[in-house]
C-alpha cells in the first residue's frame, strides 16, 4: 500500500494484536508452569488479539485489491508472502530445537509432511498428530480464508451488507453443526471458533470498516457511539467474551480503537515506528511460540513473579521481533524472486 493510501490505524491494530497474542501465550505458559490460577482479564488477550488479526486481514485484503482483481495474481502474492516466511521459520525452529535443545522433532509420514509443507499442521493438530512447530492454528486458518477470498470479494462487490448477512448465516450453521462438519470433513477443526466459516463475519466486517475509514465517511462518528453501546450491552449482559455471542463486541472494540486512532492528530514519528513493527509482525508471530517455549528458559517463567513476568514479556517481544528483523530480508528476497519468475512466464 502506498504512503498516500496507507491506513495508519491498520498498522496500529496489527501491532496491538501481536502484542496481545504474545502476552497471552507467555501468560498461559506461566500459568502452566507455576500452577497459578488464571486471571480473567489477561485471559481475554488471546481472544481479542485473534479477532483483531481476522478483522485486519479482511481490511488489508480489501484495501489491496481495489484495482483490477486477477485471481492468479492474488494467489501468487499470498503464496510469495506467506510460504517463504513459514518455511524459513519452520526450518530454523527445527534446527534450534534439534541442535540447542537436543530434541529431534518431526517424522517421515508423507501425509503429515504435506500438511506441514502447506502450513496446515497447527490448524489440523486437533485431528492429526502433526509435525507442527510454528504458526499455530491461525496460520492454517488464514490460508483457508485467503483461498476463499476471491469468492468473498465477488459477493462483496455485488452487495456488502448482503455478503455480511450471508456470512453471519454461514457462521451460525458452522458453529451449531460443528461436530457434524468435524466428523465429515478432513479440513474441519474440532474447535468451533477455529474454523474460517465461523469467523467470516469478522473478516467481512474488516473489509467494510476499512473501506469506510479509507473514504473518511461521516458515518464514522455514529459508529463510535454504536460500538460503545454494543460493548456496554455485552458487558452488562454478562456475555462471555470467549463465546460466539461476543463477536459483535470484539468487532466493536476494534472499531472504537481504530476510528479513535484515525481521528487523533497524526504523529509521523509514531506512525513510522508502528509501520515498521507492523512490517515485521508476521515473522514475529511465527517465531513467538518457539521463543516462549524453547528459547526462554522454562524455570525463568515458572519462578517469575508479576514484575519479573513483565521483563520476560519484553524479552519475548524483543527476541521475536529481533528474529523478524534478521530474517525478513531473506523472506522478502524469496518473495520478489517468486513474483519475478511469474512475471516472466
Amino acid at each position: 500500500m502506498s504512503e498516500k493510501q496507507r491506513i495508519n490505524s491498520m498498522d496500529f491494530m496489527r501491532v496491538s494484536s501481536i502484542f496481545l497474542i504474545i502476552t497471552f501465550h507467555l501468560y498461559i505458559e506461566w500459568l502452566r508452569l507455576s500452577h497459578r490460577p488464571s486471571d480473567d482479564f489477561i485471559s481475554t488477550f488471546g481472544t481479542i488479539g485473534v479477532s483483531f488479526f481476522i478483522i485486519i486481514s479482511g481490511g488489508a485484503l480489501s484495501a489491496s485489491t481495489k484495482n483490477i482483481f486477477k485471481c492468479s495474481e492474488f494467489y501468487l502474492k499470498r503464496i510469495a508472502t506467506i510460504y517463504p516466511a513459514f518455511w524459513v521459520s519452520y526450518l530454523i525452529a527445527f534446527l534450534y530445537i534439534w541442535i540447542v535443545n537436543n530434541n529431534l522433532t518431526g517424522g517421515s509420514d508423507l501425509k503429515l509432511l504435506t500438511i506441514s509443507f502447506f502450513g496446515l499442521d497447527g490448524y489440523l493438530h486437533s485431528m492429526y498428530k502433526t509435525y507442527y512447530l510454528v504458526g499455530e492454528w491461525f496460520l492454517g486458518f488464514i490460508i483457508i480464508i485467503y483461498a476463499l477470498f476471491p469468492a468473498v470479494l465477488y459477493l462483496y462487490n455485488k452487495n456488502k451488507l448482503l455478503t455480511l448477512f450471508i456470512s453471519i448465516v454461514i457462521a451460525c450453521l458452522s458453529i451449531n453443526f460443528n461436530d457434524w462438519f468435524f466428523s465429515h470433513s478432513p479440513l474441519w477443526n474440532k474447535y468451533p471458533l477455529w474454523n474460517p466459516t465461523a469467523r467470516l463475519p469478522e473478516f467481512i466486517f474488516g473489509m467494510i470498516l476499512f473501506d469506510l475509514i479509507k473514504e473518511r465517511k461521516a458515518s464514522l462518528n455514529y459508529l463510535i457511539a454504536i460500538s460503545i453501546v454494543i460493548i456496554a450491552a455485552t458487558y452488562y449482559g454478562g456475555i462471555n467474551i470467549h463465546k460466539p455471542l461476543a463477536i459483535p463486541a470484539l468487532c466493536s472494540i476494534f472499531m472504537l480503537i481504530a476510528i479513535v486512532y484515525e481521528k487523533m492528530p497524526p504523529l509521523s514519528i509514531v506512525n513510522k515506528k508502528i509501520e515498521l513493527l507492523s512490517k515485521y509482525s508476521f515473522l514475529a508471530f511465527l517465531a513467538h511460540h518457539v521463543v516462549i517455549q524453547q528459547v526462554i528458559p522454562q524455570n525463568w517463567i515458572a519462578t517469575s513473579n508479576g514484575s519479573q513476568l513483565i521483563l520476560l514479556l519484553f524479552l519475548a517481544l524483543s527476541i521475536s521481533f529481533g528474529y523478524a528483523v534478521v530474517i525478513y530480508p531473506i523472506c522478502d528476497y524469496a518473495r520478489i524472486i517468486v513474483l519475478k519468475v511469474k512475471s516472466k512466464t
